[in-house]
């Protein structure tokens, strides 16, 4: 082991150890480490030679060095910690087979050089590089020294850019799986588990070959049919008959039940046509059904104007009934749809045309014995979350300033007995409505029900509405979701009159008087601007006694300041101030027992009659009943002061 530095040419390298087969100077094989480095071209600035001496070193001798490994890479920028395997093929190939850069991207193959100021370092964490036509990328399950053999997968990337993946058993090509494990192989060239997109196909009406996927899932190459390969199957009939490929057999034309004779078509006959399409059926069922995206079926009828004729879109007529249990149904209309947020309608009349009268759908029902109906709705679900209406109406002007826009309107007029404009009925469910009407989504009035009554001397209801026997009942309910302009869940007003007599009330609430009957709850804030009385007329009152104990019950009662627990119970809307000035109920209580009542927050529901919020009990304080004890404690303390000051004078 030696070392030494060139003293002659200080910038080449240096050997700091040297390992020889034999320990004198023509050893033939040896290892050497050396430092710093001769010039940028030497590539290291530290690294170990594995050499290949026969002569002394600088006597003539040739030295070879097979592979060098280099702890790091100097380049013109400074070091920057690569580390090399370098490897020489003969006297001048002398170049890195194996690189790994300062930020662990790893090279494998010849491309990664340094050649001056330029450095082609590896662009991924495994970048492999060959330039030849041959794979440049095997793993292998089983080994053989055969390259050709052995069990592997070969990846190759061409000289035109395409990835080759080639697995192989000895000669044998094998699959390719995807999303497959070893307990479930591949059984075709490539088998995926699971979906296949292909993003673009290139049409080519010129071939009559199609896909086709069979019931194993595996998809094969299937012959159109043509005039040449008909089979025994057809009857030979093709006059005016629309033909069908069957579904099984290979190369097989037959007749189907569409006749068309270029002016009428028919399904199920021949003759006798009337129409364009014409369809002829025995079965109980559907002379037509229809499924569309956007229409089940669709009707368009045009005509001169000032014809005497009825213009129908779609005109139905049903009669015979077999039996007096049997329906007659003119026009029938049902729509499913697996979309959850879909809207399904059995029936859409639509009428758009600049006209005196447009109806969007108007039903007449005359000569009946026991009930005539114009227009009878049912609405059914299994969903328990969904809304059910057996009739929905909305009127929308568009914008434009309208005389009358009414969601439904209903005349009832001719009978000494009951005439009802709009009747509804709601009965039997967690939340029963008779009437819903919703309103949104206006700048200026929103009316979800709208009721007008006159003319009569006993009694008028605008709006009339009885629930009962139901989870939740209301006898108006009315809600409005935000939006711009005022939104009154139930509005009232009465206009002035000059009529001293009358009485009229904006909102009139009456409660049986039981111990949680209320004539007004109102969950939240209550404003008002002029007043607020309470009964006190000496009409309605007896048995007065004097408060005489007002000072005692004022130095017991404690005042408090408080906030309240908003997140407890977020469904009373209580305020969310801070530092409230007021009184506990338990201490009222206490001393002023009447000021004091048990009330009950009602459980809260959503429109499906599904439980939002429980019941709350809690005690209520009527603070109009303290002010009572006020004013006498007040009166008491005036007069212990005004006999205090006469006593001294």
């Amino acid at each position: 082991m030696e070392a030494y530095k060139n003293v002659t040419n200080p910038d080449a390298n240096y050997t700091v150890a040297e390992f020889r087969s034999r320990f004198d100077e023509r050893s033939s094989v040896g290892i050497k480490v050396r430092g710093s480095r001769n010039s940028i071209t030497d590539f290291c600035a530290a690294h170990i030679d594995l050499s290949n001496f026969d002569d002394d070193e600088g006597v003539g001798g040739t030295e070879f060095e097979m592979a060098r490994l280099c702890s790091d890479m100097q380049t013109p920028t400074g070091q920057t910690g690569f580390f090399h395997i370098f490897t020489r093929n003969g006297a001048t190939d002398f170049s890195s087979k194996f690189l790994i850069d300062n930020i662990g991207l790893t090279g494998v193959g010849t491309a990664f050089l340094m050649n001056g100021a330029n450095f082609n370092g590896p662009k991924r964490r495994l970048h492999v590089d060959d330039a030849t036509d041959a794979p440049q990328f095997r793993i292998s399950q089983t080994y053989n020294l055969d390259p050709a053999l052995g069990v592997y997968t070969d990846f190759q990337s061409t000289s035109s850019g395409d990835l080759l993946i080639n697995p192989q058993s000895g000669v044998t090509d094998k699959n390719v799986g995807i999303n497959l494990s070893s307990s479930n192989l591949p059984t075709s060239t490539l088998d995926i588990n699971g979906d296949l997109r292909i993003r673009t196909i290139v049409p080519n009406p010129a071939l009559t070959t199609v896909l086709v996927v069979d019931a194993n899932g595996l998809v094969q190459s299937r012959t159109l049919p043509n005039s040449g390969g008909v089979a025994a199957c057809s009857s030979g009939l093709f006059n005016n008959y629309v033909t069908k490929v069957t579904d099984q057999t290979l190369n097989q034309i037959c007749i189907s039940q569409i006749f068309d004779d270029g002016t009428y078509v028919g399904i199920g006959t021949i003759s006798g046509f009337t129409a364009k399409l014409n369809v002829k059926t025995s079965a109980i069922n559907l002379g037509i059904y229809s499924e569309g995206l956007v229409y089940g079926a669709y009707g368009k009828s045009t005509g001169s104007i000032g014809s005497s004729n009825s213009i129908n879109g779609l005109y139905g007529e049903a009669s015979g009934a077999s039996n007096s249990a049997g329906d007659n149904v003119g026009v029938y209309g049902i729509v499913t749809s697996s979309v959850p947020s879909a809207k399904n309608y059995g029936m859409l009349g639509k009428s758009e045309v600049t006209s005196s009268e447009n109806t969007g759908m108007y039903g007449i029902a005359k000569n009946a014995t026991s009930k005539n109906i114009g227009l009878k709705a049912y609405a059914q679900t299994a969903t328990s979350t969904a809304l059910n209406f057996g009739i929905y109406s909305e009127a929308n002007g568009g914008g434009l300033a309208m005389a009358e826009n009414r969601g439904v309107k209903g005349y009832a007029y001719g009978s000494t007995n009951i005439n009802a404009g709009l009747y509804g009925l709601g009965e039997g469910g967690s939340a029963a409505i008779g009437v819903h009407g919703l309103a949104l989504s206006s700048t200026t009035n929103n009316y979800g029900i709208v009721g007008e009554t006159y003319s009569s001397n006993v009694n008028n209801f605008g709006i009339y509405g009885t629930a009962k026997n139901a989870t939740n009942s209301y006898g108006v309910y009315g809600i409005i979701p935000s939006g711009p302009g005022n939104r009154y869940g139930v509005f009232g007003k009465v206009n002035g009159t000059t009529n001293a007599g009358s009485t009229a009330y904006a909102v009139y609430g009456d409660a049986g008087g039981s111990l949680n009957d209320y004539a007004g709850y109102f969950n939240g804030s209550i404003a008002n601007t002029n007043g607020f009385y309470q009964a006190s007329d000496s009409l309605l009152k007896t048995d007065f006694e004097q408060i005489t104990d007002a000072m005692e019950v004022l130095s017991k009662i404690i005042p408090y300041t408080y906030s309240f627990k908003t997140d407890q119970f977020p469904s009373m809307n209580l305020s969310s101030d801070k530092q409230i000035p007021g009184f506990v109920a338990e201490n009222i209580q206490q001393y002023i027992p009447t000021a004091v009542k048990q009330i009950i927050h009602p459980a809260q529901y959503d429109s499906t009659g599904a439980l939002t919020a429980e019941a709350v009990k809690y005690e209520g304080v009527d603070y109009s009943r303290v002010i009572p004890y006020l004013v006498a404690g007040y009166n008491d303390l005036k007069k212990q002061l005004d006999d205090c000051c006469s006593t001294k004078m």
